[in-house]
């Protein structure tokens, strides 16, 4: 794929099949870099990637690579824009969540919405990525709790809902009936779980080098 870019120096993306390929050209503490991004994507949606960071003299300068960290799972998307959204209304008429004095918050008027397709790990044991769809419901008012909004999640294969949080100003508030979790959190640690993992690959590669020296 590289062999088919014209000029690296420019930003630019190419598809081959089912790899992505992103040269980006950035600038990161004071040091021009190029930033060569191949992810897996299909259908639309982004899963494992491997990024190679050089400076602009061809000096190696990182590596990250999800593919030993996450397996791809079923790939299928089943449920459209409008079905999700659709579906994350139908379950917004049953939902609601209790405040710290006990009352119950119900009832949601919804203004506007907005719906995109994420990966997520299916489960801790094999870090299996899956798309689902994050529905993001924007309320008329401000409800108890400082809630302006309800995200629903839900599976884009089959539309089963995976967990319904809240939006709230100074950050999400998770309290409701389920005690659900909302998957976007689960992506943060898993986010963490590869930069900790890429670090870790980087310094033992480092260290094997020096010891050849």
């Amino acid at each position: 794929m590289l062999d088919n870019v014209v000029d690296i120096t420019k930003n630019s993306t190419t598809i081959n099949e089912d790899i992505k390929l992103s040269i980006r050209n950035i600038c990161f503490s004071g040091i021009e870099q190029t930033v060569f991004d191949w992810t897996y994507t299909t259908k639309g949606v982004d899963y494992t990637w491997l990024v190679l960071t050089f400076d602009t003299k061809g000096n190696f300068v990182s590596m990250t690579d999800t593919r030993v960290l996450y397996a791809i799972g079923d790939t299928s998307i089943n449920i459209s824009y409008d079905q999700a959204i659709t579906i994350a209304m139908e379950n917004l008429q049953s939902y609601s969540y209790k405040m710290s004095d006990g009352s119950v918050v119900k009832d949601f008027q919804v203004i506007d919405v907005a719906a995109m397709i994420y990966t997520i790990p299916l489960d801790y044991v094999n870090y299996e990525l899956r798309p689902y769809w994050s529905v993001k419901l924007f309320l008329d008012d401000v409800y108890p709790g400082s809630v302006f909004g309800v995200t629903v999640f839900l599976w884009a294969n089959t539309g089963e809902v995976i967990s319904i949080s809240n939006m709230a100003s100074g950050g999400i508030d998770y309290s409701n009936d389920n005690n659900s979790t909302s998957p976007d959190n689960t992506l943060v640690f898993a986010l963490a779980a590869v930069a900790v993992v890429a670090v870790i690959a980087l310094a033992v590669s480092l260290a094997v080098k020096k010891k050849h020296k």
